[in-house]
Parts: C-alpha cells; structure tokens; sequence
C-alpha cells in the first residue's frame, strides 16, 4: 500500500491527518493525546514503506490493517448483513432493520403518545435497577462495588430479594468484566456465598470495547439471542477507548448502551469516584470521576460509602421520581463467608458526624493542627458548626486532646499513647 492508498482511505473516512516528515500522520486512536489548547495531537506516524504505525505519545505499534480495525474504517463500504444487527457510526446508532429505519423520521402525534398510557415503572429490582433502565454504581475504592454488583445478578438469576428487601424480577444475567478476573471474581462469590449452580454468565477480561462498531454487533446479537435482562458492567471505564472526561466520548458510550436495552435489558455500570482524601465532595454526583456525562445519562445513580462494617447507601439521582431514603448494609462475617443484610435507614446526622470524626482523626494522622485549619480542610464535609460538635465529642472520648496557644488559639492533636501500649 502506497502513501496516495493511505491518504485515500483516510480521506474518505475524514480523519484529520498530517504529515511529518513525508509520512502520514494522525491522532493516536489508543492513548487520544491532545494538545494544551485541546486540539487532537498528531501522534501516530504511518509509515506508507513498512505500512506500520507509531505512536510517539504512547509508544503503541500496530500494522495499517490493525490500526484501522481500531478507527472502525471498512475497505469495503458496506457491512455484511450477518454482522449487521446494528449500525453504528459518530452521529447516530440504530438498529438496523428497513423497519426501524423506515420510521426513524417519521414523526408521532401526541394522541398517539397519550394513548400509549402513563406507565408505572417496571422494576427489576425495586427501587434499584428499572426494567431496560439504566443505574450507576459509585463509590471509591473497596466500597463494595463489585460485592454488590454480585449480588444484584445473583438477585435477578433467582428473583429473590435484594439483601432480603428490595423484590426482584427473575431473569437471565450477563456479568461483564475487565476489572477483577477470573480468580478474584470466583472468590467473591464463593465469599458471598453464591452457589456454584447460579446461573449468572460472564465474559472475563475480553477486552470488549462497547464504542467498537464490531464488539457492539457481537454484543447485541448475543443479547438478542440470551434475551438477558441484566448486563452488568465492571467497571465502565474499562469499556470504553476515549477519555473519560470528554463528554462527546461519554455521550457515545451511552448511546451504545442505549443499543443494548433496545434488546430488552437493563444496564449497570460500576463506577469509581475521585481520589480524595475524604470523599468530601458536596455533592454526590461530583465525586464520580470523569465527565459530568457519565452521571447525566443514567435513570438511576446510586452511590456507595463503607465505614468499617457498614456501607451506607444513597440515591442523589432517580430520573422518574423521589430518591430513596438513604439506609444501610451491614457487613456480618469474616474472611472466609460474609453476608450483607439490610439494616434500616440512614440516620444523615448521625452519618455525617461519624463521617466527620473519621476525617478529623486521619487529619490529626499527620501532626498537630490548629481549629481554623481543621475546619478549612474539612468544609466539604461538614460545616464549622457539626466540626466543632465531633472535635468536643473526641475530646470527651480522649481519641484526641487540645492545648491553647498564643491568643488563646486552640490546638489539637491524636491522644499520645501510654507507656504500655507502646510496648
């Protein structure tokens, strides 16, 4: 293939492309470097002699064929009608049947609309995941994600209820992952003491792209074919070849899951929040890491936090109503079995105090501070008000202790320990 031959297939597929040093050049569709200004960094060198390609950002090498496997561009213009269950392309996704594609732009009056009734949500699981909806999962690191996640397909294979309370609907489970393997993921269930019998199927580490034309079509057909009503997700970001900070990449990927409950399934995506050293984000939708696009597109959004024992459930988002009241799991068991069982709702002020002395103690971790800078550090989570409750709480409990300083400036630090606990 010659240097015109390349030109030629990019061109006709109009990616923005380059020349550096008489070799083509274009984005690197692995690593997506930009510029400061944010404009696409031209970091994939195609050589038209060895017809290989560089990426001089990310180091990526692959041949001309392999890269525009990786770019969806086709030789051939068309798409055989066996892989062609869908169509994909940056503007639009559908299913590709002449049906759907004869009514797409065919308008619907609103008498049609209105005697199509105003249904009542159909839940998979009450309260949690909507019959073709689509919830978020978020939480930091070993918050539970994952735990949870098992345990909502293990809900749906055999329809009893969630944590014995939310009731569920019975169906086929499809758990997709490219975060935790084979080995951890067969331990957590036999921790969770889900039977070997459960009828939950998996695709372990396939590196399935769901923003690929080819992983999508296979994807689809496979829904089609298992009629699944749950396919989950661990964990998005995994799932996906942009950045996760862009919201056109985000928007793409959701309207390729769009094509997966098209087949009748519901959606849940696991997602990690922000590195922070106290989750202390006012808001619950602003701790989830990347785009403001990964929190808008979901019907539901459930975010999770673990203290100790305990994981505290919250809902800062439900499309078609009132949240939940926020409540608790608690965590009974030890390395070898645990159960997570429902344990009433949340007690918010409670929570945040309990919250709040976490993060004064792991504060005082690095030395001591004065009260004005506790308070700084910790508005996010609480206002000066709960932090000076939590600060007298901790001081009555001596899990730290107080000196005056110049102008009678409070100081405070952990409780040293005594002669004998240091030993």
């Amino acid at each position: 293939m010659n240097k015109i031959e390349i030109l030629n297939i990019l061109n006709r597929d109009k990616i923005l492309r380059g020349e550096s040093a008489g070799d083509v050049a274009i984005q690197c569709p692995f690593c997506r470097a930009v510029t400061a200004t944010g404009e696409k960094y031209l970091t994939m060198i195609i050589n038209s002699d060895t017809v290989r390609s560089y990426c001089g950002e990310c180091r990526k090498s692959v041949s001309f064929d392999e890269l525009l496997e990786v770019l969806e561009i086709k030789t051939s213009p068309t798409l055989s009608k066996s892989e062609a269950g869908l169509q994909l392309s940056k503007t639009e996704l559908s299913i590709g049947t002449e049906e759907y594609e004869s009514n797409r732009f065919v308008p619907e009056n609103h008498r049609n609309l209105v005697a199509s009734g105003i249904m009542e949500i159909e839940w998979l699981v009450e309260n949690i995941v909507a019959v073709e909806g689509y919830t978020l999962i978020s939480g930091a690191q070993q918050s539970g994600k994952s735990l949870i996640a098992l345990l909502l397909a293990n809900t749906v294979t055999t329809g009893n209820p969630l944590f014995g309370k939310f009731v569920a609907k019975k169906g086929r489970v499809l758990f997709v992952d490219e975060e935790n393997g084979r080995t951890r993921l067969a331990a957590r269930t036999n921790l969770l003491g889900i039977p070997a019998e459960c009828e939950i199927e998996y695709l372990i580490n396939k590196s399935i792209m769901v923003d690929s034309l080819k992983d999508l079509t296979r994807l689809v057909a496979l829904c089609q074919k298992k009629k699944y009503s749950l396919i989950i997700f661990d964990s998005l970001v995994r799932f996906f070849r942009g950045n996760e900070n862009e919201a056109g990449v985000m928007s793409e990927v959701n309207r390729c899951f769009n094509a997966l409950r098209a087949t009748g399934a519901a959606i849940v995506a696991l997602a990690h929040n922000k590195k922070s050293g106290f989750d202390g984000a006012s808001e619950l939708g602003s701790m989830v890491r990347g785009s403001s696009e990964i929190v808008a597109a979901p019907d539901c959004h459930i975010a999770l936090k673990k203290i100790k024992n305990v994981i505290e459930v919250r809902q800062p988002k439900f499309r078609d109503g009132d949240p939940f009241h926020p409540f608790k799991l608690n965590i009974i068991g030890d390395k070898t079995f645990i159960k997570i069982t429902y344990d009433g709702q949340l007690d918010e002020e409670k929570s945040k105090k309990e919250e709040t002395a976490d993060a004064v103690v792991s504060l005082l971790q690095e030395g001591e501070l004065p009260r004005d800078v506790i308070v700084e550090k910790l508005k996010d989570i609480a206002g000066e008000g709960v932090i000076g409750k939590v600060l007298t709480e901790l001081l009555k409990t001596k899990a730290i202790q107080r000196r005056s300083g110049d102008n009678n400036k409070h100081f405070y630090s952990l409780m040293e320990e005594s002669a004998d606990e240091q030993v």
